[in-house]
């Protein structure tokens, strides 16, 4: 068993964390290996410059990744700025009420409802400093999704379609409403 900061190889984490490698289903499928740079400022995730604070996204369509992006804890706070309060006060609600610990990636943390990997629809996210992940990664299935949008003010919904339709061109219509949830 690890210590408090410690991470997997035995070493002090950041701030007495414990940190774990990320595992290989979070790296980049574009990439074809860990997240570099942040897919919105393109600065170092880790490196010379640092170890920044980042979210890995990935949303599934059953084992298809149809959308992948590593935000950085200052374009997190950047997008999160243009959030509306109600909406920021929604989202800590449906946390607080939903949240289940201690599942895994393949059951919803907001439902318990498994998740079939060869079908179901879903996103993963995982909070990382440099190459390791700060807590275990949370799936979300896309009708807790749905519920999360549908409690976003409209100001906040048209927020994260501007943010997806500038930083992601291409990104499914389907995903284009999805919450983005800044560290």
């Amino acid at each position: 068993m690890r210590e408090r900061g410690e991470n997997a190889a035995g070493t002090g984490g950041e701030g007495g964390l414990i940190l774990t490698p990320i595992p290989q289903h979070l790296f980049s499928v574009f990439e074809d290996g860990p997240f570099s740079v942040c897919s919105v400022c393109d600065r170092p995730l880790c490196g010379e410059d640092g170890n920044r604070l980042y979210e890995i996204k990935k949303a599934y369509r059953g084992s298809n990744v149809v959308f992948e992006c590593a935000i950085c804890h200052e374009c997190g706070l950047s997008l999160l700025a243009d959030y509306s309060k109600e909406s920021i006060a929604a989202i800590r609600k449906f946390f607080a009420a939903r949240f289940k610990h201690g599942l895994t990636i393949f059951e919803c943390h907001f439902c318990g409802k498994p998740r079939n990997p060869e079908t179901s629809e879903a996103s993963v996210m995982a909070v990382c400093v440099g190459k390791n992940l700060v807590q275990p990664p949370i799936c979300m299935c896309d009708p807790c999704g749905e519920i999360l949008n549908s409690s976003l003010s409209s100001r906040t919904r048209d927020v994260n379609r501007g943010f997806l339709r500038d930083n992601f061109p291409g990104i499914p219509a389907d995903k284009a409403d999805s919450p983005v949830i800044a560290v």
